[in-house]
């Protein structure tokens, strides 16, 4: 397998690194955690869309399955599925998500749409839900008349005591550093996030040099700690698998897109592995078990390879066919996968989701088609957010009035049911039986 990436396939997963630093609330995310932002595109991902809460929405709702088509969101019904339903399903209050409210505030809601927080929060363009499905961080651009300008805070919302205290949404840390790329995972266990930032810049002078990443790991109790100061053009954190005591960091060594290292690293001690890999790391599941990335792949354009998140060994290889953008995920507390593939014929686009159980080993298994038709100005790629416990998955047409239409797809058993909701941003479990132990 050779090291070096296709070019297309490379300037698809690269940061633009001219833009960075990226400001938080600007923070645009693509396929796994990847930056997209393509050269000659100097708002990148952020071009595509020309409502403000399409991106908030629509771009990091998709995190981690996002590849936007065309230029400009074309709105109308929902997109249509293939699935056929097999049992029932609907909208439950046990689950919800944290949705845009407005272009500068969002709020805590049930699938029914019910606000469950007291007050609308700030500006909140992703969160990152934790392994047990109960609580979101999110990082939020820090307001300068009591922060001071240029900060930036990492916050969390617990989905079992949203309006706890008399600030429900303290901050967990404050930085006036860069938040770039992939800048959040949580701790397996749920007691922690790890975070990087960094507090260098790229200008059009430096670009490609070295900057200085910060490592730190964040207790939900507040207690900070810096894990380590890693070098190199970027860096995006993957996971953090507490029992073993490990994070894992993907580093772009030269920013040409071809060069990549996986580094596992002890929290406040030294790297344990620091090694070149021939493929892209992308995103680790919630337990920090397996990881991730994309390969290129001699007559089927690429492939999607899962490796120990320990050691990088190759648990399984899958080649992927697709005509157009692509993305993969993990199902949340499980080790599925779920890959996204296009389709195009000369008026809709259908994007192809297939669940791939056992790290990749057992046998795919395709969850449905959606069929978006192409308009004048093309079209954009629907959205799907899996439940915070990933029993069902909210396919839905992203649309600027922050009311997004779609369906309900239960993973078990395939059945269906519509679904209207305010624009989602990170699921949430809101009934303490359903967070995992």
């Amino acid at each position: 397998m050779s090291p070096d990436l296709d070019p297309k396939l490379h300037e698809r997963l690269r940061a633009d690194f001219e833009q960075i630093p990226l400001p938080a609330h600007l923070g645009a995310i693509g396929v796994a955690g990847v930056p997209v932002r393509r050269r000659g595109n100097p708002s990148g991902v952020l071009a595509i869309v020309s409502v403000a809460v399409v991106v908030i929405g629509a771009v990091l709702v998709g995190r981690g399955l996002g590849i936007w088509r065309a230029a400009a969101p074309t709105g109308g019904a929902a997109p249509s599925t293939s699935a056929q339903p097999a049992a029932v399903i609907g909208a439950d209050r046990r689950y919800g998500w944290l949705a845009a409210s407005s272009l500068t505030t969002a709020v805590l809601v049930d699938e029914t749409g019910g606000q469950r927080n007291s007050a609308a929060i700030g500006i909140v363009p992703g969160g990152v839900t934790s392994p047990n499905g109960r609580y979101i961080a999110y990082w939020q651009p820090a307001d300068p008349a009591q922060f001071g300008a240029g900060k930036t805070l990492l916050r969390l919302l617990d989905g079992l005591d949203p309006t706890a205290g008399s600030d429900p949404h303290a901050a967990l840390f404050l930085t006036d550093e860069h938040v770039v790329g992939n800048a959040l995972a949580w701790a397996s266990d749920n007691s922690a996030v790890v975070i990087v930032t960094t507090p260098d810049t790229h200008t059009r002078d430096n670009r490609g040099s070295n900057l200085r990443f910060n490592v730190r790991t964040i207790e939900r109790t507040g207690a900070v700690r810096i894990a380590a100061t890693l070098t190199a053009v970027g860096a995006d954190v993957l996971g953090w698998d507490r029992s073993a005591n490990r994070v894992a960091v993907r580093l772009d060594s030269d920013g040409t897109g071809t060069a990549w290292r996986y580094v596992t690293l002890e929290p406040g001690g030294s790297a344990i592995e620091n090694s070149a890999v021939s493929d892209v790391p992308l995103a680790a599941n919630g337990a920090s078990r397996y990881v991730v990335s994309v390969r290129e792949c001699d007559g089927c354009g690429r492939a999607f390879v899962v490796h120990d998140f320990l050691t990088y060994t190759t648990l399984a290889d899958v080649p992927i066919t697709s005509s157009g953008g692509w993305g993969v995920q993990f199902r949340p507390r499980s080790s599925d996968l779920l890959v996204s593939t296009e389709s195009q014929d000369m008026s809709t686009i259908t994007f192809t989701l297939t669940l791939l159980t056992d790290a990749g080993r057992g046998v795919p298994r395709e969850l449905t088609s959606v069929r978006v038709p192409i308009g004048p100005l093309g079209t954009t790629q629907p959205s799907w957010l899996f439940r915070a416990d990933g029993s069902a998955l909210f396919i839905s047409q992203p649309s600027p009035n922050l009311t997004w239409s779609g369906e309900l797809i239960d993973v078990a058993t395939g059945a269906i049911a519509s679904l209207t909701a305010p624009a989602p941003i990170a699921a949430v479990v809101l009934d303490p039986a359903l967070v995992a132990k």
